[in-house]
């Protein structure tokens, strides 16, 4: 493909060689008009009368160029074009133009199914930059990662081929290219919901995985891929931790008005140290789960001489307005490494909970014939807690979908609520009673 000189001969020459038919000609004016939109919207007049006499005649290159000459203002002349331009279904690029339209509403109502869509038909046709655009989607929690994976492979069927003996074999190559790298990304974005929802496809991408391997790096406090991928999978109890690092911007920014206001702050962390703040009822359940888990690990350890390797405690929770994803992550890690670190001198934890510590109903059966009182509020504490977690996620997660699907009454609600709380527990502010007209400006993707 040619790479331009941006003269008007120039383009009056290749255009001429377009209008007759020159394909290799026509892929280029698309790509330089894609690469340099705003030289695209410069087009002399001539040039552009042209283009929109060939564009008429429903020439797709045509049509293309156009939508990449149209301004910011002139959204839905660029609709108009692009979704001409992918009639002929040979430019991938129309069609990732034609997502991106849809993804923010330019010209048309947005419509998040439509973007997807189309993302999708342009990689089919060899647009390497839907793939990025599609893993964006992934990554706002747009797209389902987890159920896209699950309806590319059928695991039932291959079960029942005996095909999972040999995972990485048994799926094509191109839906393992596909999904290896928003997989990927999740992992190191710390989605663990995503990748605990995906416990039975992580074989495919993941097919050295050892937990063995995960326990000694986890045990030694070293990052790994390995110690991830067994946290993550350590409970059944984590569908909400997804999109974390959109899900803290967001709160970040519901929870401005007091993350900006400093002696506002100093109060909340003082009332913190006195245990007399109000958390509401979900951080409530985990602030006394932490209690019982600090009551229950020490206690362990001194009667089985065992060196504590974590220090569970409310410092994990605080200070601040409210429970971080971080925060509450950091909780989930800590219990998994207080288990682990009793392996030796235990051996039921051992041989009988790290088998099924990912299975909630089965752990809290086996804490039901355990004789020691600590070890077993140990064990039901650790259910417990990820329950608890999952529960707050979920509400975080709901507020993100309020704001997304322009439902600004829950956030509303949500903040005077912690407003009426910090006023029961005797800490002094200038909030004021929120509305759809003062809520905080919240930009997200």
């Amino acid at each position: 493909m040619k790479s331009y000189t941006t003269t008007a001969a120039t383009l009056a020459h290749d255009l001429s060689l377009a209008a007759a038919g020159n394909a290799d000609a026509q892929a280029a004016l698309c790509q330089w008009a894609h690469e340099h939109p705003d030289a695209a919207g410069a087009l002399p007049a001539d040039l552009r009368a042209q283009l929109e006499v060939l564009a008429r005649e429903g020439a797709d290159y045509a049509c293309f160029v156009l939508h990449c000459a149209c301004s910011p203002a002139e959204g839905a002349a660029a609709f108009d074009y692009i979704r001409r331009a992918v009639r002929s279904r040979r430019l991938p690029l129309a069609f990732t133009r034609l997502g991106t339209c849809y993804a923010e509403g330019i010209g048309t109502t947005a419509n998040t199914t439509l973007a997807s869509y189309f993302f999708e038909k342009a990689r089919i046709l060899g647009d390497a930059e839907a793939a990025s655009a599609i893993e964006r989607l992934y990554a706002t929690g747009v797209k389902d990662l987890a159920a896209a994976v699950a309806s590319a492979i059928d695991i039932v069927a291959l079960a029942e081929a005996g095909a999972l003996e040999n995972p990485a074999e048994a799926v094509a190559p191109e839906i393992l290219s596909r999904f290896r790298g928003p997989i990927e990304n999740a992992r190191l974005a710390h989605d663990n919901g995503i990748l605990s929802r995906l416990r039975h496809y992580l074989p495919f991408f993941y097919p050295d995985y050892s937990p063995e391997a995960a326990i000694r790096d986890l045990r030694a406090g070293r990052d790994s891929r390995d110690a991830d991928l067994f946290l993550a999978l350590s409970t059944d109890d984590n569908n909400f931790e997804e999109n974390v690092p959109l899900l803290e911007d967001f709160l970040q920014q519901l929870y401005a008005p007091v993350l900006t206001d400093e002696t506002l702050l100093h109060a909340i962390h003082q009332a913190q140290r006195e245990q007399r703040y109000e958390w509401n009822n979900l951080e409530h359940d985990i602030v006394q789960v932490i209690q019982n888990f600090a009551y229950a690990y020490p206690a362990i350890c001194q009667n089985y001489h065992v060196r504590p390797a974590v220090r569970v405690g409310a410092h994990l929770v605080g200070p601040g307005p409210y429970m971080t994803i971080a925060q509450l992550q950091e909780l989930r890690r800590q219990a998994v490494l207080a288990l682990l670190s009793l392996i030796d001198a235990l051996p039921l934890i051992r041989d009988k909970v790290l088998p099924i510590m990912n299975q909630a109903s089965r752990m809290l059966d086996l804490s039901e014939g355990i004789m020691s009182q600590e070890l077993q509020l140990l064990l039901i504490s650790y259910v417990e807690l990820h329950i608890d977690v999952d529960s707050l996620e979920n509400t975080y997660q709901q507020l993100l979908h309020a704001f997304r699907h322009q439902q600004p009454g829950d956030l509303v609600i949500h903040l005077n609520d912690y407003a009426d709380r910090l006023t029961r527990c005797g800490i002094g502010h200038r909030l004021p009673a929120f509305t759809l007209e003062n809520l905080p400006a919240i930009h997200i993707a």
